[in-house]
């Protein structure tokens, strides 16, 4: 059974600690970064289990009620990240991530059942960026990585699906999907991505070969038109 409460029925409030400032980006990069965890030092130890999202000194940053309500969406907001680094790309604005991803919840985005969370879910994302910011935007699956690459060097952007592991790249992964990055840029031989879950000083932004993406990408994006 999932426990999940909204910022509005939080039954242990906490007050907010003093305001962090989240690394947004990086100098020479013209694309932000935006990390789906309050604290991207912790990040090593929040995906290696040796540390809780709950104890996060920085949860109040993504808007979140109190440290349960952070964790809560914490290891989740791969794509509420993607969607603030493209929308304060593109729009200048700067999205907090947990009320985001209640919005994103109302549209169909995220899916509770008693047992899990299904999401990020990409048609009602693809909407909700044409209403409230006016980007226009498609699902794309079966899309080879190749392909995929040529969209993005043309101008476009893609949150794509790819195996976490991406951060460790090019270490072979498991398995294919099941965390979302944003290609910012492209040739013809490699695509510039930056990772919500990337390791600082290394795969928050990142450099990868068409043939190594294609390693842990599952087929699927939401491609974004070109400005």
């Amino acid at each position: 059974m999932i426990d999940f409460h909204r910022r509005r029925d939080c039954p242990h409030p906490a007050a907010a600690p003093e305001p962090v400032t989240r690394l947004r980006r990086r100098d020479g990069e013209p694309y932000p970064h935006v990390s789906q965890y309050a604290t991207p030092a912790l990040i090593p130890r929040l995906v290696d289990g040796s540390a809780r999202a709950e104890d996060d000194p920085a949860w109040a940053t993504t808007g979140a009620c109190c440290p349960a309500g952070y964790a809560f969406w914490a290891h989740r907001m791969c794509g509420v990240a993607a969607l603030a680094g493209l929308v304060e790309h593109r729009r200048g604005e700067r999205l907090e991530l947990v009320p985001t991803a209640e919005d994103l919840l109302d549209v169909g985005g995220y899916v509770l059942t008693p047992e899990r969370v299904h999401g990020l879910v990409y048609a009602p994302l693809v909407e909700l960026l044409r209403t409230r910011w006016g980007i226009g935007a498609r699902v794309a699956v079966d899309l080879p990585a190749a392909d995929l690459a040529r969209e993005v060097a043309a101008g476009a952007l893609a949150i794509a699906s790819v195996h976490p592991a991406v951060r460790l790249a090019p270490e072979p992964p498991p398995a294919r999907g099941g965390h979302l990055v944003t290609l910012w840029a492209a040739d013809d031989d490699e695509v510039r991505l930056t990772n919500p879950s990337g390791l600082p000083g290394h795969s928050q932004h990142a450099r990868l070969p068409v043939e190594v993406l294609a390693r842990y990408y599952a087929g699927r994006a939401v491609v974004v038109e070109p400005a």
